[in-house]
């Protein structure tokens, strides 16, 4: 459904960016982040869950338009860091 609803009304991509995040390190921003919904022990198994189909989606959005898919894997750093990480990854994959 969410696949559908985005080939329905978000613009096309000329690249797709998944990020990926392990589960410690989810749980961990989600820590720091204090929202009381974070603490719920199914906001988390439900978010967590949701990465593999967000990641066929992006996949299948991907092939369906030709388009290049880049996974990018999340990294225990300050969000600056994990920044120029993705831009250097996107240097060199483009």
């Amino acid at each position: 459904k969410m696949a559908e609803y985005d080939y329905k009304y978000l613009p096309f991509a000329d690249l797709v960016i998944f990020f990926r995040i392990q589960n410690n390190l989810w749980r961990n921003y989600c820590t720091k982040r204090g929202r009381n919904m974070d603490k719920e022990d199914t906001f988390e198994k439900q978010c967590i869950l949701l990465q593999e189909p967000m990641l066929a989606a992006s996949q299948k959005y991907a092939e369906d338009f030709h388009k290049k898919l880049l996974i990018f894997e999340i990294q225990d750093l300050s969000p600056s860091e994990n920044a120029k990480n993705l831009l250097r990854k996107l240097y060199n994959f483009l």
